[in-house]
Order: C-alpha cells, then structure tokens, then sequence
C-alpha cells in the first residue's frame, strides 16, 4: 500500500469520524446505554431437574450459589434421578454451568412455563347472557342457603359414616390443599388448619436486622421507635413494614405490572397502608415457671434432708425437656401510628405454624397465634408466618391470605364444618399451601408448595392431597408428575386432581400430573343437584346421573384413562370473611375435593380397623425411615397410593350413556370402596403381590394411542412398561418385573352422534367387533387377551387392531383395555378411534328456516336438521378437515316452537377448544337467541369436533335444532407476508396463490386495511431476575409536519415469537425517565394490552431541541434458551413499538392485483410495494447543509508534528435514516362472492 493511498483512506477515515460524532454526538453502544436494577421478581428459580448423576449435580447446584430444595434420595446414593433445586436465574443460561450439569435431553422443554389456574367458576345463571362474550359463563345465581349443599348423598358419604356412629368424619386425617390458600379465622374450619405455607411469596415482607439502643431502635434518619417491653432486652431485633401495595402478587406473575397490586389487609377501603413490624426473641415464660419449680423442689428436698425427714421423690422433667427454651415474637403497629401501643405492646404474635404445633400436643399457645384487626362485626384476622434465615434469624415475615376464594372454598368441600356448610371430613385437620397468587399459578410455587407439605418442620405427613388446579395437557411429562410419583412412593398419599373444565370435547383432560398414581375426578351432576342448585323446571325429565357441561374427557394422549372417577361438580361452601363468607361455584375444583374428602372420611375408619393394623404399621415404618433419611426401609408404598385410586375405580357406579372416556371407571361410592380399599391394601403386604404405575409407548408425542388423524394405523403398536419408583428395591424390582403381565380387551364403545353408547360384545364371535389385539409379526391372528413379560423388551408389547371397515361415519369408538397382574386389575387404558364425516365436494341442498337458509346449495357442508336433543345429551360430531380447508364453520339455530339453551363447542385435534356460541329461545330465559353462526381457523388438519350440549340453568325437555357444518376451501399459500420497498433493492413484487378447490368462490378482490407504524426496539438487553431499560425510539417531529406533538405507544412482543422465544418475563407498564442522581423514575404509566402495555400522550423529540429521553423496561424472570445445549445463551430479546397516531405516507403505493390464470380452482394475487417510505415530517425540509469539518493529520516532516486541514462539507440528511429500522404493519383483507368466505393477510413493509 503506497504512502499517498494510505492518506487518503486515513484522511477519509477522519472525516467520517468527525461527521459521526457531529451528527449524533450522543451515540454509545448498546451495552453502555444497558442499565438495570434488581427486580426480586423471581429471585431464585425452584426447578425440578432430571439429572444423570444425582451426588455430582447437588454439588455443581450448590457450589454456583444453589440451594437443594428436595433431594429424593435423601443425601443416600444417585438411584432416584432427579433433583427440586433452588436456582439463582441467571444460571439457567449459563452455558458453561448447564454444560457442566450434563442433564439428559428434553429437560429444558420440560421447564418453559405453562398456564396454570384454578378449575372453578361461579355457578351460571341462565339470564343475561351474552353468546359473544365468555363472562356469561360466569355469571353467580342468586344464593339460596336453604337448598344450596355439599351433595355428599351422591357419592354415599352418609352411608359411610353408618359404618361406625359417630365417626368417619375424617378424623385423624390430614388433607393438604395444593390452591390459593384458606381463610384460616372462617368459622367452618374451627382451629383444624394446622399448617400453613405461602409458596408464592406474595404476602411476604422481608425483615431487617437492627441494633438496640436505650430500648429503641432507628427505622430512618434520626427517626426512633420504643421497642416493646418484652424484648427491649434484645441486643439485635428484625423489623420492617407490612406494605400493603407489596402484597398480592406472585413472583414469577406473567400477567401483571400495573400496580394493581396491593392487598386491603386491615379492610379500611385502600391498599396504601405500611404496618411497621418487629421480631424479637423472648425466653418461653413457662420453661422459666418449670425452673422455679425444679428449684423450689431441690430446696425442699435439701431442707427435708437437713431434719432428717422423708426425702420428697425427684418428679421426672419431661415437660421441661419437651418445651421451646424461647419464642420468636411479631409486634405489629396495627394503629400505624408509628410506635407500639400497650395493647400492640401487650399482644405479641407466635408464628402460626409454631402454634397450632402446639395446640396439636394439647398445650396452650401463650401468645396471640394470628394478626387481628379491629372490627365492630367481623372478625379480619391473618396467620403470621416466620421465614427464619440459616442462623434461625426471622428475616422475613408473611402474612397468609387467600385472596380469590377458590383454595378457601375447596378447603370447606373437604373439612367445613357448621351449621349450613358441613364437608366431606368435617374433622379432618387441614394443610394449607398457597402456589396460586391473585393472577397466576406457576410450577416454581406448586412445585414449592408440595414439597413443603412433606417436609416440615412439624413432621406433618398428609393422609390426602388435593390439587384442583388445570393446565391443558401437553406431550411431556410434566415436573409434578415425576414429584408425584415419587411422594406416592415414599408416603403412600394420594393424591387427588381436578379433570379440568376445558370440556366437553375429547382429550380436554388436565396435564397436571398426567402418568402419576393420582387420581383425577370429573364432574357429574345429579337430577337432584339440577333441581336444588339450577333450578330445574318442574317437569322436566333429565337423566339421574350426568356430567356438567365443562368437565374435561379423555383419554391421555397415551391412553390411560383419565379422568379416573367423577364426583359432584357444585357445591355450596366457604369463602374468605373478606368476601361473601360462602358462595355456591362448580367445576371439577369442587369434584376433586368432594372425593378427596370422602377419601379422607373412609381412612379415618380405615385407619381404626383391627384389620389395617399391619398396612398402618408398615406405611408409618417407611415415614419414619424418611424422616431419619434412613435406608432401612427398602420397599414402595406406591401400592398403597395404586389401591386407593383401583378401590375407588373398582366400586364405581357406571353411568348409562357415557364412555370411559367421559366418567372414566363412573361415579365414586365410597360406601362401597371402603372394603375393596381394605381388602386391596393388604394385598401390598405380599412382596409378590406389589405393583407400579404403567407407562404406555413411553410416553412419546410421536407414538401417542390417541390420534386425531384423518387415516389412523390399521395396527397400533402399543409398548407397555413399568414405570418403577426409585423406592424399590432391586429384588422388588425383579419380581415386578417378572410377574406376567396378561392385557384383555374388556369392552368396546360405540358412541354414536346423539351420544348414546352401544357396548359391543368382545367375548362372542368378533366378525362386528372393531377392535383385536394381535401379536407382531401375527397381525391377521387377531383375538382379545395377550400375556406380556415385562422384563423381555421385545415380548412387551402388541398391536391395537382398529378394523376401520367396521367402523360407521360420525360415530366414536372406543376399546377398554385391562392390565392385570396376579388375578387383579392393576390399570386400565383406553384406545379411541373417531370416524369422521368427510366433507363431500358435491353439491348438498340445505333447508334450514332457522338458519335462514332455504333451498340453498352448499359444497363441503354436513347437515343436521331438526334434531332432537334432551336435557343433559351431548352430540357430537367428528369432522375430518382437510389441507385444503381454511376454516370451518357452525351454524345453529332453534327450530321453531323448540326452546331451550344450547352451547355448541368446537374442539381441534390437540383437544383445545377453538370457538363456542350459545343460543336460547323462550321468554323465561331473557334476550332470546334464536341462531348463532361461528367460524374457526383450521390451521392443522385433522379431526376437528363439533360439541352441541344443553347448557346452564333451566334444563328444559326435548328441544329440536338445525346445524350446517361446513368446510371454506379457499386457502391462502401464506399465513403473512413479508415486502420490501422499491427502493431497497429488496424483494418488493411477490405472488400469493388461493387454492379454491370445491369452486366455492367464483370471483374475489381485496383491499387494504390501515396502515401502522412500528419501531422494532431491537437488542432490548435482559438479565434474569433484574429490570433492564433500552431507549425507547420513538419518531421524529417537525412542527411542518401538521402532526400531532405527542403519540400513543404500544410496546408488544412481535409477531415472530423467534424473537423471544425462551423469555420468561413482562413489559413495565412504566416509561422511564433519568432522575438527578442518575437513576430510573417513572415518567409515564400505561395499561394492559394483552401481554404488552400501552401508552398514551408521550411527547416526540423535536430535532436541534432539548429532548428527556424515555426508555422502556422488561422484567426478566428466567430465559431457557432455544436449544437443549444453550449455544445461542440469550442477553437480549426484541420488542415492537406501534406507533397508531404518527401517519404513514409512501411514494407510490401498495399495488394489489389479481391475476387471470384461466382456471377456476386457483387465484394469484400480485402485491407490489411502494417506491419508498417517507416521513411527513422530513416533506418540508431543507435536504441539505453546508458545514465544514477540520481533518488533523500526524506527520514527522521537518519536525512537524501534525497537519491541520479544513474541508468544505455538505451534510444531506437521509430521509431513510429515521425509517431504516422501521416497519410498516398492515392487512389484506380478501373478499369473496360468497359472503361466508374471507380471509386476511397480516403484510408487512420494510424500507
């Protein structure tokens, strides 16, 4: 490179530096710009981790600033293979540490979070409703105390407690409710809520250490408190406020920061109080009572010996060995007053847990055991919880409340106890364990709450668990299945789970806790309930047993039957004080906790009989080995838990008109399964006798039983396993493996559209039976019973025969499988094939008057007309939807002179459902309804189900109705689209191809719809657990312009879900701006839009003037990369900024044309983009500027150290430098010459 090259391209350089810096003096790179501040949004991440080396990852854990939260093997050995661990967030995308860990494939998918609520509703009301909106299904009815009740009559409770007078009122038992906590003061609970645990952190105040000095100590500058009496002798104490506006919610919470946290604790109408608080420590006054006494004693006895009289015997001191030697005490200034009054002073507060440990072994607490409020009527008080750090320091103080009723409401299905509300166990003692906070349920807490209700200070164990809590199920196995099962091991609990209330379509079950031992119950209602609770007309003939519209139905992606048993689905029962006090809600939140708690009631009989002695002694011999963290007990109790669920299932009433997919084994009779329980728990005292919970195909998606595909295999390979829990031993482990295992084909269903079910006879000739089981490599040498030896992998396995030839269009059909091993039925699983109406090309005349179709022709259409339906009936119609389909949709409508209410539900292949409406007609009903239309996307192919069902209060006799199903064949060859400007020299011209196969459509057009501004805030930096901020870019303004000053924004995720993919987090709801000292303050606050948040009158920068900048914030809980290996460790994600108020102009425009092609089965349609995008506000502007720059250069010529030239320069700014980053969002709307068929296309322009 020659000399004078080198000076120019060094002379070039320069000048360009210079201009750089003249023109954006201010310009740093983004990581200078980054700020951040710590959130506490999710301090620490509790994970569970399947591991390959149990030892070896507790140490890594531990080592990077980890906490091991539940160690299943007990600190003994690497044989169960996972690990619960508290993890700081930022280590999750450590690359070097989860390397480091050597975790098997498919755990990081197994932690991305998934929805999680409570599966309750208020009861529905039949007035008022609205089809388009889905508040009406939530709408409470009138209370009316005196017919509203627990229908514990359903399930025979009464008939259990016949057994022995007076008892099985669950006494001697204790249920844990895994929900949003218990109003602990409710007058139905009566003190029996022994325990109390807050996992989701939402009511806690953290506590700091403060020293002493002449009784006070400092709270701020120069400002001083008086401690109370009682522990002015303290040298340290822990204080701290109880903030209100910190209350009420959940770290980790998805769905909220918009300050609309807070929680009104002391019930004076706001949520803007701080209660000072401090913890001290105090020795226990009778520890101090007993030491007067023992020395008072030792005098006599001295003095008795001086004189030569009887020595008085030395009394043994074992309640003396037996007390606390000193209380940790909570003052609260209640008053806020800001000092300790005598009564505050006076009424020091106990730990909740501590004290009702102490009411258990008959001793009185000596201290106030809850925060009480004062109250002229009600009684407003809270347990108090203690968080004691590793030195037993209490550095955090919780107050403990259930803020949206749902866990206090379960806990009174389960052990309420009162004049109008009684549960199943009204003495059963309770455990309560929040995991729901008000907004939000996450598996951090549930996985939390569960692990603390096994492992306790107290040593409390649980009898029964019940979980009524939903997500919808997935393909893996989910963190609490995998803890489940191995807590069923080791205790022997069971644990029971709501269905879910996402029905009533096929494979709407619950994913919580999916291939464990627990057992999950549907919702059924009686004809009595219908009367007392929906008010059922007089006259009308509803069937004795059935399901409420909403319970979910299986079966499992893998075949297992679930749900396994169903129980009443409504009740009348307690609710916070701060509420109603009691309300009537339904779901299958209230049937899981009905049979949790007749559970609870039958093992406290059990628990009495002589004959359960040895199951009892065994079960309490392994609890105790857990506890000492022993090995000695070398056996599972994941029988007892398997006999609990097979009792229930085995004495079951079956339903006339269900499948086992929809009631599972039938409604529970507990009455009955009292001695099939007893006599099935002794059975687990015979080492040859124990069982495990089955696996089936491994649990694999791509393997999955149940399939929703158009054409299913003809022959379906079904891999049964054991899934053995790590606390067997190897020799168990052999002879479960080694007992043969014989798989019968018990029943076949055939569940026909109206929803009646035919049962076909397997044991006869089996010409008309649809299904066989057959050997591989035998698959035509069909017959219905195989014998399996599950230790031989290539013998443990068969084929399910679906004979679709067999099989009749619309109708379902389902085969029940049994497992039995040593002459008892140990699991049941269930393969269901549905045969589906294919949508014909041809022409279908369709007559429907309500439907205000008459002599009409109709291609891909299914029509149902004037079909009968009576209350309670479900009809259901399987539709085969095709690639060539966009959508689908439903019309109802009454025939005339019918009346009624109706929900017509349309369910898509992953079970989810996708769309609903309701009609009603008759006067009584209020609003009338007569018709309602509904059009779902049909993105994925596949059996897509079409639900009609009587629906909510006023069950009325026999209605008619007309129903089209038809399919819209007009499918777009893109589902958005991407352009450029002409200008870029980017793609700019592309071509867009609808395939109209059946010829439905005859002509099209299409138009534009607005057009909105976006600025994508790329490189927005994240920090789990922190609150990053990025300057926010928001567009120019010129007073030219004629636009307005200020602007909306709307800060969302962006479309492409890439951009964020793995992001656990939430956007501020705040702008923020810099305050003197350097730190972010709140300059703008928003509200909800969607996930995002939106914002309005944010004033624009104004070029060559002074601007405040505003920067936007996201709180990151956790990342999980993309990929299992965490290459791409994520630090930074996108956000889209809209921009609606700021116009969009563009030379030459958005070109739409529809291209003849000559054939009527397709449409092109050409888009060509604009020449260029434009600023309105740059259209008056002067494009150029002359300026000058000076160039500096370095020299060693004659002693000459540098060179100074100056340089004319003209600076022209480019218009597209303020749009170069950003994006122009619109739609194409597509019409068509049938009104029914639309679509739109999301476009978006990039410059």
């Amino acid at each position: 490179m020659n000399r004078l090259y080198r000076y120019n391209l060094l002379r070039s350089c320069l000048v360009m530096i210079c201009l750089a810096y003249w023109i954006s003096p201010g310009l740093q790179p983004a990581s200078a710009q980054m700020k951040e501040e710590l959130c506490d949004c999710s301090p620490e991440l509790t994970l569970l981790l399947r591991v390959n080396d149990v030892r070896r990852t507790a140490d890594l854990v531990t080592k990077a600033g980890g906490k091991i939260l539940y160690d299943p093997n007990l600190g003994i050995g690497n044989d169960i293979p996972f690990l619960v661990v508290n993890l700081p967030p930022t280590k999750l995308n450590d690359k070097k540490f989860i390397d480091s860990l050597k975790l098997p494939s498919g755990v990081m998918e197994e932690i991305i979070p998934s929805k999680i609520v409570p599966q309750a509703e208020p009861a529905i009301d039949s007035a008022g409703s609205d089809s388009t909106s889905s508040a009406e299904l939530q709408v409470a009815p009138e209370a009316d105390f005196d017919s509203l009740y627990v229908p514990l009559d359903d399930i025979k409770v009464p008939a259990l407690r016949k057994r022995v007078a007076g008892k099985g009122l669950g006494e001697g038992t204790i249920v844990a409710i895994i929900d949003t906590g218990i109003d602990t003061s409710h007058p139905v609970f009566q003190d029996r809520v022994i325990f109390w645990n807050d996992a989701t952190r939402e009511g806690r105040s953290p506590l700091t250490r403060s020293r002493q000095l002449d009784g006070k100590i400092e709270l701020e500058h120069n400002k001083f408190v008086a401690l109370p009496e009682k522990i002015k002798e303290n040298e340290y104490v822990f204080s701290g406020y109880i903030d209100e506006k910190k209350l009420g919610f959940q770290q980790g919470d998805l769905w909220t920061t918009l300050g609309k946290e807070g929680v009104d604790i002391n019930r004076n109408g706001t949520k803007d109080d701080k209660l000072l608080v401090v913890v001290g420590i105090i020795p226990n006054p009778e520890l101090a009572k007993l030491e007067e006494a023992s020395k008072k004693a030792a005098e006599e006895r001295k003095a008795a010996a001086a004189k030569d009289e009887p020595i008085p015997a030395e009394k043994p001191d074992l309640e003396k060995r037996d007390l606390t030697k000193e209380y940790a005490l909570a003052f609260v200034d209640v008053d806020m007053d800001g000092k300790f009054s005598k009564e505050e002073a006076d009424t020091p507060i106990m730990d909740f847990n501590s004290a009702r440990k102490m009411q258990r072994e008959d001793l009185k607490p000596p201290y106030q055991i809850m925060l009480e409020f004062p109250s002229r009527t009600k009684r407003i008080a809270y347990p108090l919880l203690f968080r004691p750090n590793a030195k037993k320091q209490v550095t955090e103080i919780t107050v403990a409340f259930d803020q949206q009723s749902h866990g206090t409401h379960v806990a009174g299905i389960v052990a309420g106890s009162g004049l109008q509300i009684e549960g199943a166990a009204p003495k059963a003692q309770l455990m309560a364990i929040k995991v729901c906070s008000g907004r939000s349920c996450t598996d951090q807490a549930i996985l939390r709450g569960i692990v603390s209700a096994f492992f306790n200070p107290q040593g409390y164990v649980p009898d029964v668990v019940n979980i009524s809590l939903g997500s919808h199920e997935g393909y893996v196995k989910r963190p609490l299945s995998i803890l489940i099962q191995d807590l069923s091991a080791k205790f022997g609990t069971t644990f029971f789970i709501s269905a879910s209330n996402d029905g009533p379509g096929y494979r709407t079950i619950n994913g919580l806790g999916g291939s464990s031992p627990a057992v999950f119950v549907g919702a059924h209602v009686s004809a009595n309930t219908l009367r007392e609770h929906y008010r059922l007309a007089e006259g009308v003939n509803a069937p004795e047993h059935g399901l409420l519209y909403f319970s979910s139905l299986g079966p499992s992606y893998t075949g297992e039957m679930r749900p396994n048993v169903v129980a009443p689905g409504s009740a009348l029962s307690s609710t916070p004080l701060n509420s109603d006090g009691s309300s009537m809600f339904n779901g299958t939140s209230m049937s899981s906790p009905i049979a949790a708690g007749a559970a609870a009631a039958m093992l406290s009989l059990i628990k009495a009989d002589k004959e359960y002695a040895k199951v009892l002694e065994r079960q309490e011999k392994k609890i105790e080995a857990i506890r000492k963290k022993s090995s000695d007990s070398k056996y599972s109790l994941t029988s007892l838990a398997l006999s609990m669920r097979l009792a229930l299932e085995n004495s079951a009433l079956r339903m006339k008109g269900f499948t086992y997919a929809q009631q599972g084994a039938g409604l529970i009779d507990i009455d009955k399964a009292y001695p099939e329980f007893l006599r099935l728990a002794n059975l687990t005292l015979e080492p040859k006798k124990q069982t495990a919970e089955f696996s089936i195909n491994h649990y694999s998606k791509f393997n999955r039983l149940y399939d929703r595909s158009n054409n299913i295999e003809a022959h379906k390979r079904v891999d049964l396993d054991l899934n053995i829990d790590g606390e067997v031993s190897d020799q168990g482990s052999l002879l479960l493996k080694n007992t043969p295992a014989i798989v019968k084909l018990e029943k076949v269903e055939v569940q026909d559209s109206d929803g009646n079910v035919t049962i076909l006879d397997v044991n006869g000739k089996n010409e008309k039976v649809p299904f066989s089981i057959a050997l591989p490599g035998k698959e035509e040498a069909q017959g219905n019973q195989i014998s399996l030896v599950l230790s031989n992998s290539s013998k443990s396995y068969f084929y399910s025969t679906r004979k679709r030839d067999l099989m009749e269009r619309g109708k379902t059909y389902l085969a029940y499988y049994t497992v039995t091993q040593h002459g008892e039925r140990e699991f049941s699983f269930l393969d269901v094939v549905h045969k589906p109406i294919e949508l014909s090309d041809l022409n279908t005349e369709v007559s429907l008057p309500s439907l205000n179709l008459q002599d009409s022709e109709r291609v891909a259409a299914f029509v149902v007309p004037q079909k009968t339906i009576s209350a309670g009936a479900y009809h259901r119609y399987p539709i085969a939807v095709t690639r060539r389909d966009s959508s689908l949709t439903v019309m109802l409508g009454f025939v005339a002179s019918s009346s009624g209410r109706l929900l017509v539900s349309v369910f898509n292949p992953e079970g989810e459902e996708i769309g609903y409406r309701v009609i009603q007609q008759t006067a009584q009903l209020g609003g009338d309804r007569s018709n309602a239309s509904l059009t779902v996307s049909t993105k994925d192919e596949g059996i897509h189900e079409v639900v009609v069902s009587t629906f909510s209060g006023n069950w009325l006799n026999e209605s008619k109705y007309d129903l089209l199903i038809e399919a819209q064949r007009f499918r777009v060859s893109t589902d958005e689209l991407k352009l450029a400007t002409v200008d870029s020299g980017k793609e700019a011209d592309k071509l867009i191809t609808f395939s109209n196969s059946s010829n439905q459509v005859k002509s099209m057009s299409a138009s534009l719809g607005g057009f909105t501004r976006i600025v994508p805030q790329d490189d927005f930096p994240i920090l789990a657990n922190y609150r990053t901020f990025r300057k926010l870019d928001i567009p120019e303004w010129r007073p030219e312009s004629g636009e307005s000053q200020t602007t909306s924004v709307r800060l969302t995720f962006p479309p492409d879900d890439k951009k964020y993919e793995g992001f656990s987090g939430r956007i501020d709801h705040r702008l923020y701006k810099k305050g003197p000292d350097g730190k972010m303050v709140e300059a703008h606050k928003g509200m909800f839009l969607g996930r995002g948040k939106s914002f309005n009158n944010i004033p624009r920068p104004e070029p060559g003037k002074p601007y405040e900048t505003l920067y936007a914030a996201v709180d990151t809980y956790f990342t999980v990369p993309n990929d299992e290996s965490l290459k791409d460790s994520q630090g930074t994600i996108t956000l889209d900024a809209a921009f609606p108020g700021i116009p969009v102009k563009m030379d030459g425009s958005i070109d739409l044309k529809i291209l003849t092609v000559g054939r009527p089965d397709v449409y092109i349609l050409q888009i060509k983009g604009p020449q260029r995008l434009i600023d309105a506000s740059a259209a008056k502007t002067k494009h150029s500027n002359a300026s000058e720059a000076i160039l500096e250069i370095p020299t060693q010529i004659n002693g000459i150290s540098k060179i100074k030239v100056t340089l004319p320069v003209t600076v022209t700014p480019d218009v597209k430098s303020t749009l170069a980053k950003q994006l122009i969002r619109s739609t194409i709307r597509i019409s068509t010459s049938d009104s029914r068929i639309s679509d739109s296309i999301p476009i978006e322009i990039t410059q």
